[in-house]
């Protein structure tokens, strides 16, 4: 292996080895489509409510099975007081 002493050598030696590609003109029209179609979605106000979010959904079921869960606890308890002389 070459011994190269300075950063400028090992530059200039991946200059001349990796020459920059041109897109091609159907990616560079699919990529703006794909841009406009991201831009139109979000910063003009089309976005979901704060409520059908999948973050605030998940947390609302959580919340939803854990009081059905501690209402049955709670239940059996009291049923299981009542029913011990």
């Amino acid at each position: 292996m070459a011994d190269f002493t300075s950063e400028d050598e090992i530059k200039e030696l991946l200059k001349s080895a990796c020459q920059p590609a041109t897109p091609s003109p159907e990616l560079k029209s699919q990529q703006l489509q794909d841009l406009v179609r991201g831009v139109g979605s979000t910063a003009y106000g089309v976005t979901r409510p704060r409520w059908r979010q999948p973050r605030l959904g998940v947390s609302i079921a959580a919340a939803v099975i854990s009081v059905v869960i501690g209402y049955g606890i709670w239940l059996g308890q009291a049923m299981g007081a009542t029913l011990v002389p």
